[in-house]
């Protein structure tokens, strides 16, 4: 949702479940925006996963069994769920965001072409 909001897209609605979450945005104009959003749900995921993990493994056992075993689970199956988010399969993020890979090389490749091309005019 932030990166939609962010690339100046209007979000409709965000829909949470236990495993996953969905925002529901208008459509994207570039593939480049659309890969973006893609790869902020990705990043979502891993901003719960991480503070959670970071919690239970560094800071320690709580007094409470079952908390703990609530934060080691949940911490690292968010970490599952983001990993498995990036197979690039439909309805997965990963069957859009890494289209993201091609782009940027092929930005990288054109930039280096620009700046041979100006040296060499030099």
């Amino acid at each position: 949702m932030i990166v939609a909001q962010r690339k100046g897209y209007p979000v409709w609605s965000i829909e949470i479940y236990p495993i996953w979450g969905i925002a529901r945005f208008s459509e994207p104009y570039s593939h480049y925006d659309r890969c973006v959003i893609a790869w902020g749900g990705v990043l979502a995921q891993l901003l719960v996963a991480l503070p959670v993990i970071i919690v239970s493994e560094f800071i320690g056992a709580t007094k409470y069994a079952s908390l703990n075993t609530v934060f080691g689970m949940f911490g690292f199956f968010s970490l599952f769920v983001a990993a498995f988010n990036l197979i690039p399969a439909p309805p997965l993020d990963g069957s859009i965001a890494w289209g993201l890979v091609p782009v940027l090389i092929k930005r990288y490749v054109r930039g280096r072409a620009a700046k041979r091309a100006k040296r060499w005019e030099s």
